[in-house]
């Protein structure tokens, strides 16, 4: 599924091929936040994953 969408998206010439619910919404915060939304994705990683600081 991943495949076809990334072959799909390239042989459409999209700039930005983004393939799964959280890649689109961190796309999205991306978008919208700038450079900012890493503080964001983050704390959330931090949040839910304390090992991984």
């Amino acid at each position: 599924m991943a495949a076809k969408t990334i072959v799909n998206g390239v042989a459409k010439g999209q700039a930005r091929v983004v393939v799964g619910l959280e890649a689109k919404a961190v796309d999205v915060l991306a978008r919208i936040m700038g450079s900012s939304y890493q503080r964001l994705v983050a704390a959330g990683v931090a949040k839910f994953f304390p090992w991984a600081k």
